[in-house]
């Protein structure tokens, strides 16, 4: 069938595991709704991971043409990217997040692969294209199972906790908290 079908099955395996730990992990926690969310967004990447590592096998039994099932791979996985996009930024802006920076490239990098999906559908029609927004999205499976695992809402509170003043942002960054002058009385490190 393909000359790199090792590839597919390779990400699906990763991904079908990524999803069972994933799974497993959600069940032994007390989630808020955040968590929920994360845990949400955890398995539904993993499982279209899984899902979009498998498309092509059909495509190629029913159609038999690299061409088309190249362009139709990529044309449902740049969908899938642009629907994944507009909701994770939706999400991001509902809760807070405690890595803007992370969230913004991660997001910013997703747009780039969206495009290279495009580019896929309409000029390439190649592997390569379709290899590249799935391993992608691989890469957001692991980076979000990655946020899930280490998700600490004492953090979260922390930061709440800290922002007293309604002008003072709840979340303003390393560089912003080590920039800003400390004017509290009970501030450790204030000057004498």
């Amino acid at each position: 069938m393909f000359t790199n079908d090792v590839f597919f099955f390779a990400v699906m395996l990763t991904g079908a595991v990524l999803a069972g730990f994933s799974g497993l992990i959600g069940v032994s926690r007390a989630r808020d709704d955040a968590e929920r969310t994360g845990l949400r967004l955890l398995l539904e990447l993993t499982l279209a991971t899984v899902c979009f590592a498998l498309l092509p096998f059909p495509l190629y039994a029913a159609l038999n043409s690299g061409v088309v099932v190249w362009s139709l791979a990529s044309l449902t996985l740049g969908l899938y990217l642009l629907l994944q996009l507009t909701r994770i930024y939706a999400k991001a802006s509902r809760y807070r997040i405690v890595q803007p920076l992370m969230t913004m490239s991660l997001l910013v990098f997703s747009a780039i692969v969206f495009t290279i999906e495009v580019i896929n559908v309409f000029w390439w029609h190649t592997l390569a294209g379709y290899a590249g927004g799935l391993l992608w999205l691989l890469v957001l499976s692991a980076v979000q199972y990655i946020a899930y695992i280490c998700y600490d809402r004492s953090q979260l509170d922390n930061h709440v906790h800290q922002a007293t003043s309604p002008y003072q942002p709840r979340y303003r960054g390393l560089a912003a908290d080590r920039l800003r002058r400390h004017h509290l009385a009970n501030h450790p490190h204030r000057e004498t």
